[in-house]
């Protein structure tokens, strides 16, 4: 007498059917980065891993987030000392809207330890997906960022200082309710560090509201002036970013965001393309046809690399 004639195929099929569900419900929180994702390497954490770690070894998921929904606190990040700045230190303050955040479709981690550090809010932490002080629980580029920095040996350390809310319009870092709070962030860095760069990816929510073009410059504008004072010379580097799942609102290329964004570019002032989002990111390397893939991160890392060594 067989198996299936002791149990019953009913029985069988009752099996299977709970087998295939509860490794389903295992491996759902990873499918975005699995689909999207691409072999794990430039120091990616595989999200079987993570699930594996949180469904089966009973890792506690700490997280909580600031009135502004960005990340404060998530898993198992623990402080680390701050790395000294010197010379060979990148001190980055990077801001925007999802694309800045914790949206990407793979996560990364420091291929280089402790030289490259998460700040917020006064502390350094191991820099690692998700990054604390953006909205969001995926992935981000910027880890990635530093990573390729100290791969080409630009710099020696690299610390990156994250305040990007998802969804953000210009006029709310401008003059709504998110202004206070960029200030305060700059402020908070530079109690510890002179910043060497500022990064600004932002734009897609203003095209998708029709922002109009003199309205997004005038804001932008005042957005530049607030990440530094008009006789600073750090530079600052912008994400020419206006596209975001609205081929169904007639996005093209040239529209008032993007030409807007175009407007304020100037090297006189140290104010530099980093990125060409619009230009550079194709459908494939956005997993949703606005958050950037694995390949789409790899992208966009690479540019903003390339833009900072050659303001070296």
């Amino acid at each position: 007498m067989n198996v299936q004639t002791r149990i019953g195929r009913g029985a069988l099929r009752k099996i299977r059917n709970f087998v295939l569900a509860f490794v389903g419900l295992a491996l759902a929180p990873a499918l975005p980065p699995l689909v999207f994702g691409s072999p794990w390497a430039h120091g990616a954490i595989s999200p079987i891993d993570e699930v594996m770690s949180t469904r089966f070894y009973g890792q506690p998921r700490q997280i909580s987030y600031t009135d502004e929904r960005r990340l404060k606190s998530f898993a198992d990040k623990a402080p680390i000392d701050c790395p000294a700045q010197d010379s060979r230190t990148a001190v980055l303050v990077v801001a925007g809207q999802s694309n800045a955040a914790n949206s990407g479709g793979q996560k990364y981690v420091s291929r280089h330890g402790a030289e490259i550090a998460n700040f917020f809010d006064g502390r350094c932490y191991f820099a690692q997906s998700p990054l604390l002080g953006s909205s969001g629980e995926w992935g981000d580029h910027w880890t990635l960022l530093a990573n390729d920095l100290l791969d080409r040996r630009l710099f020696d350390k690299v610390v990156i200082a994250p305040v990007a809310v998802s969804g953000s319009a210009i006029s709310q870092w401008a003059r709504g309710n998110l202004k206070e709070l960029l200030r305060t962030t700059i402020e908070g860095v530079q109690k510890r560090y002179k910043v060497t760069a500022f990064i600004w990816y932002q734009g897609e929510t203003d095209f998708m509201l029709g922002t109009p073009e003199q309205q997004y410059r005038t804001d932008l504008k005042a957005v530049l002036n607030a990440l530094r004072t008009s006789d600073d010379r750090t530079p600052v580097y912008l994400a020419m970013a206006s596209r975001c799942g609205n081929s169904s609102l007639g996005w093209s290329p040239d529209n008032a965001v993007s030409r807007a964004q175009r407007s304020v570019v100037d090297p006189a002032r140290n104010i530099f393309i980093g990125l060409d989002a619009d230009a550079v990111l194709t459908g494939l390397d956005r997993y949703d046809d606005c958050h950037l893939s694995a390949s789409g991160m790899e992208k966009a890392a690479s540019h903003w690399a390339d833009a900072l060594s050659a303001g070296r």
